[in-house]
């Protein structure tokens, strides 16, 4: 019996993303099928569709990125990775100002090119992450894995000065380049990132604000 992986893309791409790519290229030979379908722009019928698709294809594992992680939290009875999931995306479109039309930015099967986020379409997203974790049964507890990338800037950064401590301080010992690497991302962040961040915040409230105002008024 053919073993098939099912994709659920994210947000404004499609099923012929380059993960998707990615992954065929990779399973190829083992002979696992990457079954990717296009996710459609209302949510209900997002997890319609999914749900079809995936008693259809009875995948043996069903990876969601996104906001496509969060169709996947609804497929049931099925293994899964949820891979940065967005569960708020009804919130994430209102404060971001995203009421409007967007491109794709990924070839669709149906030939669209763009599509439109209105009011109807946050609510249809309100009423999906009202469905969400409703099965906390033990057996869906071992299907289901998370992977979030919140950590990875600071991943990077300690492989870069690694390397780079390495290359200009090779006798420097082991504890004394852990050291140095956490110093610097201290004095980094008090210094630099944190004001950043403090005053990204301030200048965010008015914009914030006008979205919020734009959105109950249409």
């Amino acid at each position: 019996m053919e073993k098939k992986i099912m994709y659920v893309h994210g947000f404004q791409s499609s099923g012929c993303s380059g993960t998707v790519v990615m992954l065929r290229n990779i399973l190829y030979e083992t002979g696992v099928r990457v079954v990717a379908p296009d996710v459609p722009v209302s949510p209900l019928e997002a997890v319609d569709l999914l749900r079809r698709t995936a008693e259809r294809e009875q995948p043996v594992l069903i990876i969601g990125t996104s906001m496509g992680a969060m169709y996947t939290e609804l497929l049931h009875g099925f293994p899964r990775i949820l891979v940065n999931p967005s569960f708020h995306m009804s919130r994430t479109l209102m404060f971001k100002g995203m009421l409007g039309k967007h491109k794709f930015l990924n070839k669709r099967a149906d030939g669209a090119t763009e599509f439109k986020i209105d009011r109807n379409t946050i609510a249809e997203f309100a009423k999906v992450e009202e469905m969400l974790f409703s099965d906390t049964s033990d057996m869906e507890r071992e299907f289901v894995y998370g992977l979030f990338g919140i950590f990875s800037g600071f991943i990077i950064y300690f492989i870069v000065t690694g390397l780079i401590l390495k290359k200009f301080l090779p006798d420097l010992k082991s504890w004394m380049t852990w050291l140095l690497r956490i110093l610097v991302l201290i004095i980094l962040f008090t210094t630099i990132y944190l004001p950043i961040s403090l005053m990204g915040m301030v200048l965010c409230i008015p914009y914030f604000a006008y979205n919020i105002y734009k959105y109950i008024k249409e």
